[in-house]
């Protein structure tokens, strides 16, 4: 493993080393965790730069292996913080992913010459153990991958003892096996020995398979907060005190119909669950009789917890399926309910809306669905896998009008909405926008005749996925179909607010000065994932941002 260090990498290291040791010697000492935490910045940086740039011009087994990664790895100066992302032979196919500035180690065994070779352990086996040796004793996330194949003896013995060796920094464990991987085993005595486990996902491809094939009765997760099982179900009830914190509980099952029985051993072994993920890809399953729906579906196990959110992933269609399900968990008394329909299984699919209490807040996603929050905070969403249908939609709105104060729609979906609603408590539009060409079809909104209460209309530039997106040349708006959405809404708008949106360049006049004369007054806005919005600039420096 001892190799030598590339001479530019080597010479990029010590030019780093040297301007940030020249600053150390006139700084106070209270400077040294932050000189020390760019340096590591740099050397991430530099690494990253060498080892993608040879990756590039070289292709298949002539990319820098993982022996050589580790042996560089080792001799870097302050880098603590540096961590490697895909340790396994794919390497040579895919070169090396970004270090990421954490201690995060993602491990695939794709054959057994990987985990043994002869009479010696393999170099993908082998280097998982330079890698946890070097992490140590920073807490560590650990993405463990196993295909299908005969597992060595003496292989499983040096993986089971590596990971004894470094249990107590594992705070993160993803582990996954396909079929009857001979690696799953050591699982079954390493874990109750990862006392500082906080996040623990267990996925494999057999059918069937028990979560006590994965943990030993009797053991206790203290600090486990987090559970997820990908193929796992609890087929007995175990102790409430294995995991007597958990809080997240996601629930995959693809093979057989999830049953009621699993889930209330599941719970009765996690029962502070707060929030609850099943994705129902086998369906569900109850023997109970239509006529005993309501009540013999609702246990007292179910009816104990304090669940706050929910999500399911509902994949088959049928009325009566998807009721037992909602009726099962007891859908109306959550506060946060979100269904996956998946192709041809949206039955009914905006009676999840049915108990909410007028809502005053409704978000349309044109390739996701909808999601409605009233004034208790319950939400509820729906989404659909082959995007919201549009007769969805306009029943939705046309449901919450009377009631809504802020509406939050994709412009391409704004805009297909026809039938003129009556909204007199609305006070708030966002429009989000894929990219700047979709605004001028928005200047025609045949939806809204009458806007009593409206003062404020936001415009936001987003991406596919409904994340800010940054205004660069190509998604610059211009200023004149933003003048004519303003004028063809009913009523003055006062507050104009604009989230990564950058104008085109005027000959004549700045851009925030047209608009200022036609509103009251202009916001830059910053806005995330969630719709929360926060005013960071308003007035004067405006003019640079959106120029």
């Amino acid at each position: 493993m001892e190799r030598e260090i590339p001479l530019p990498l080597r010479l990029e290291l010590f030019s780093c080393v040297r301007r940030i040791a020249e600053h150390f010697l006139d700084s106070p000492s209270d400077q040294l965790r932050g000189l020390v935490n760019l340096l590591s910045s740099d050397v991430a940086r530099v690494v990253t730069a060498v080892i993608t740039e040879r990756n590039c011009n070289l292709a298949g087994d002539a990319a820098m292996p993982s022996e050589v990664w580790c042996a560089i790895w080792q001799h870097l100066p302050f880098a603590s913080r540096i961590t490697v992302s895909h340790v396994c032979t794919s390497w040579r196919k895919t070169a090396l992913a970004c270090p990421l500035l954490w201690n995060d180690i993602k491990v695939t065994f794709w054959r057994r010459e990987a985990c043994y070779v002869g009479n010696a352990i393999g170099p993908d086996l082998a280097t998982l153990g330079i890698l946890l040796g070097r992490a140590a004793p920073a807490p560590t996330r650990l993405n463990i991958r196993i295909e299908k194949f005969d597992w060595h003896p003496r292989a499983g013995a040096f993986f089971h003892e590596l990971l004894c060796t470094h249990a107590l920094q594992i705070v993160y464990l993803r582990f996954s096996a396909r079929g009857q991987a001979g690696g799953a085993a050591p699982m079954r005595d390493v874990l109750p020995l990862m006392h500082g486990l906080q996040h623990l996902r267990l996925s494999t491809t057999d059918f069937d398979l028990r979560i006590e094939s994965f943990i030993r009765p009797g053991s206790r997760f203290a600090c486990l907060r987090v559970l997820e099982l990908d193929g796992i179900f609890f087929e007995e009830a175990a102790s409430p005190d294995m995991f007597p914190h958990v809080e997240e509980v996601l629930i995959i099952v693809t093979q057989c119909p999830l049953t009621p029985v699993a889930v209330e051993n599941m719970f009765r072994s996690c029962p502070k669950t707060t929030k609850l993920t099943a994705y129902l890809l086998a369906g569900w399953w109850n023997d109970h009789p239509p006529d005993a729906l309501g009540l013999h579906t609702m246990t007292p196990c179910v009816a104990s917890l304090r669940l706050h959110t929910l999500k399911l992933g509902i994949f088959s269609p049928g009325e009566l399926y998807i009721s037992r399900v909602l009726h099962f968990f007891q859908h109306e008394r959550i506060p946060c309910l979100s269904v996956i329909f998946g192709y041809n299984s949206s039955h009914d699919a905006l009676s999840i809306f049915s108990d909410l209490e007028k809502p005053d807040t409704l978000v349309f996603r044109a390739r996701a669905g909808a999601k409605a929050i009233d004034s208790r905070g319950f939400s509820r969403q729906v989404l659909w896998d082959y995007g919201m249908p549009k007769e969805e939609a306009e029943t939705l709105l046309a449901r919450f009008a009377p009631s809504l104060t802020t509406l939050i729609a994709d412009a391409q979906l704004f805009i297909r909405f026809s039938s003129p609603l009556s909204t007199p408590r609305l006070k708030s539009i966002v429009l989000r926008l894929l990219d700047a060409s979709e605004l001028p079809a928005t200047t025609h909104p045949k939806v809204f005749q009458d806007l009593p209460a409206f003062r404020t209309l936001c415009l936001q530039l987003v991406d596919s996925c409904g994340l800010p997106r940054i205004a660069n040349g190509r998604h610059r708006v211009d200023v004149a179909a933003v003048q004519a959405l303003i004028e063809a809404l009913p009523r003055r708008v006062e507050v104009l607010q604009l989230a990564q949106i950058k104008f085109k360049k005027q000959a004549d006049r700045s851009p925030l000065e047209l608009l200022r004369s036609r509103v009251g007054s202009v916001e830059a806005v910053s806005c995330d994932a969630e719709e929360h919005r926060l005013v960071v600039d308003v007035g004067g420096q405006m003019e640079q941002w959106g120029a």
